[in-house]
């Protein structure tokens, strides 16, 4: 992954541009983490996220380590872009820790980030290429998604319907094309968790260990009960193509709308009651 071109550790340009920009209703100008012209469209990591609350931080990370224990530790984790704090509350292995992060800082030899994980300087989509390719399996995935699980599928819904008009209607046009054309939905976090499962395009292996895995996912969005439906859906199919065990264990829910399902992969709970079931 570190050795990569941009092309293969990134998402594409078109992945950066604001939807509010396209559509002519962003109100929030040079303050947008988003491109808002082609000059600045730019090769991402990962969305801007939707902040959310240490105390939700703490209680999902908490949850997760209450799972994780369920399982083997032979294998390595694999964390999505998570904070320092959540890291240290996992209490796992630094060495075995793979962090996928868009964030430069944490990126810096020598900071408390290297210390407690790898950090990875790429896309999820890209983790989970170079995972498959290198034969990789997880014990312990967290997908702490800062923004919705179908939010490029929503994207190409959203364009083809939309009368683009105003100021640089002509550039957001064009600029929606591109959008569009890049097929975005296929760094969707559906797609990861389709790929990890061994059920999306990457191929047919599961890249979650074939001992046992404890998986978390925050959703993110107006609509989370229908993306946790379709969750729970992807995750019972991937159960059924590795002929593993996959068991919902609950959910944690924020005041902010998110919420974070986990599910223990191929192990069993043994009707053990856990603190974060709502």
């Amino acid at each position: 992954v570190r050795r990569g071109s941009p092309d293969d550790v990134l998402l594409p340009e078109p992945a950066s541009f604001c939807l509010d920009w396209l559509l002519g209703t962003c109100s929030a100008g040079r303050s947008c983490a988003s491109s808002h012209s082609p000059a600045t469209a730019r090769r991402i990591m990962a969305l801007p996220e939707v902040p959310r609350s240490q105390q939700f931080k703490v209680m999902c990370a908490t949850a997760f380590s209450e799972v994780a224990s369920l399982v083997g530790r032979g294998d390595s984790w694999l964390v999505l872009g998570a904070c320092v704090d959540t890291l240290m509350q996992l209490n796992a292995s630094s060495t075995h820790v793979l962090c996928p992060c868009c964030d430069a800082e944490k990126m810096v030899e020598g900071t408390l980030f290297h210390e407690i994980c790898v950090p990875l300087p790429c896309s999820m989509s890209a983790a989970l290429k170079a995972a498959d390719f290198h034969g990789a399996s997880f014990s312990c995935v967290y997908l702490p998604y800062g923004y919705a699980l179908n939010h490029f599928e929503n994207v190409a819904r959203a364009l083809p319907l939309a009368d683009i008009v105003g100021p640089e209607a002509p550039v957001r046009e064009q600029s929606a094309v591109e959008v569009l054309e890049a097929h975005l939905a296929d760094f969707d976090g559906f797609a990861d968790v389709a790929n990890l499962l061994g059920v999306g395009s990457l191929g047919t292996r599961s890249l979650l260990s074939p001992h046992g895995a404890a998986v978390a996912v925050t959703v993110i969005g107006d609509d989370r009960n229908a993306q946790c439906a379709r969750l729970d859906e992807l995750m019972r199919r991937g159960g059924q193509h590795t002929k593993q065990r996959v068991e919902s264990l609950g959910h944690i829910d924020d005041v902010s709308g998110m919420r974070t399902v986990l599910y223990l992969v191929g192990a069993s709970a043994s009707d053990r009651p856990f603190s974060f079931v709502q």
